[in-house]
């Protein structure tokens, strides 16, 4: 039982993460009756890359991170923010705090990803990088559909990137877990 309750712990910042990312879901399903849920959507996702981002930092080791060693790699996602930011920016209207906000967040979660680089098994960190690049990428589109200009297919295109988000990142986080396991 204590290996179990230990085993549990130690997942709960990805179920977390994983919760809050469905509700997400579930408000936006619900944006086009009520604007409001949009806004709740867009929090529940913040939160829930809040939670990525604490788990990827939890499932690394604790070496010396890329971060301290080459800071010049946040450049890339940090210009490719801004630069979505600025195509965004007056079609945002009421809504340019919190997407900023959200952007934020999520260029923090693909920068905690990079930095999981060396401090985790090869396939962890493959795994977890491409399911944070199809993230962003989703999150990307949905961004650009609803406040720049309409893209065909943009619900398939969306749910697919984001489907394989999910599963990249879950997939790797469990392969650092199993990793761990192991080890013991």
């Amino acid at each position: 039982i204590i290996n179990c309750r230990q085993k549990l712990k130690g997942v709960l910042p990805l179920l977390a993460a994983l919760f809050f990312c469905w509700a997400g879901d579930a408000f936006l399903i619900y944006a086009d009756d009520n604007p409001n849920y949009f806004l709740f959507g867009l929090a529940a996702f913040l939160i829930g890359h809040l939670f990525y981002i604490f788990s990827f930092n939890r499932f690394a080791e604790k070496t010396s991170s890329l971060l301290t060693q080459k800071s010049w790699i946040l450049v890339l996602p940090i210009v490719y923010s801004i630069l979505l930011l600025i195509i965004l920016f007056k079609g945002l209207g009421d809504m340019k705090l919190p997407v900023i906000i959200y952007a934020s967040a999520i260029t923090i979660m693909g920068i905690a990803a990079i930095n999981r680089y060396k401090r985790t098994e090869t396939f962890s960190f493959i795994f977890v990088f491409i399911g944070a690049l199809f993230f962003v990428g989703s999150d990307s589109l949905i961004a650009l559909n609803k406040f720049h200009s309409q893209i065909e297919s943009a619900p398939l295109i969306i749910m697919s990137t984001y489907i394989i988000a999910q599963y990249m990142i879950t997939t790797g986080l469990l392969l650092h877990i199993n990793k761990e396991e192991h080890a013991e």
